[in-house]
């Protein structure tokens, strides 16, 4: 492993697409818009939102309801 690779590893460092986000939120529907892009609507708000965002109301997708750790 290299010395950037150690570095992450000891301070914990998640990429964006491992951090908890609207798009593995159980409260999400991924939906494609009339470019064929995917578009993120919160179910329990009811507005769109981005795949990164997130809120305290987050549950991840294939868990029992909580906060991410």
């Amino acid at each position: 492993m290299n010395r950037i690779a150690l570095v992450k590893v000891s301070q914990g460092f998640q990429s964006a697409n491992q951090r908890p986000g609207c798009r593995c939120c159980v409260h999400v529907a991924d939906e494609m818009d009339a470019r064929d892009l995917h578009s993120w609507r919160c179910t329990k708000g009811g507005f769109f939102t981005s795949a990164l965002a997130i809120c305290d109301q987050f549950e991840r997708q294939g868990t029992t309801k909580g906060t991410p750790k």
